[in-house]
């Protein structure tokens, strides 16, 4: 059997986040205060994970002390090199990833209902709109 055939509905589902994050509706979406990149989605099966590295959208430099929260309120904080890891959730949550500084930085993601494996994302962080 072939194992690759498993990770094309999970292929599918990142091209799918990360051309909705594209588009822009004045009163739905502002592309400026949110984007997604999926770096990659790996399907082993186990509970899953949300990792990535949050980062300021001007530069792109990665942001340590950000704090990362879920639908279901499971929080992680980066690190020096920016990276985060958020664990223990429940198969199926759904939602928007929502990250902010102490400093009034701010960013989020949305995301489809969580297989088991990793995602892995890129959180762009910028004041909000108003305050730039």
């Amino acid at each position: 059997m072939n194992k690759s055939l498993g990770t094309v509905p999970l292929l599918a589902a990142c091209i799918w986040l990360a051309t909705c994050s594209c588009e822009s509706s004045s009163h739905e979406r502002d592309s400026s205060q949110m984007a997604l990149h999926s770096v990659s989605f790996e399907s082993r099966g186990g509970p899953p994970v949300v990792a990535g590295i949050a980062i300021l959208a001007a530069t792109g430099k990665p942001l340590a002390g950000v704090t990362l929260t879920l639908p279901d309120g499971t929080t992680a904080t980066s690190g020096e090199d920016g990276r985060f890891e958020l664990v223990g959730m429940r198969p199926g949550l759904e939602g928007l990833l929502e990250a902010r500084t102490e400093d009034g930085l701010v960013g989020t993601n949305p995301l489809l209902p969580l297989a088991g494996g990793r995602l892995e994302v890129v959180v762009r962080l910028r004041k909000p709109r108003g305050e730039q």
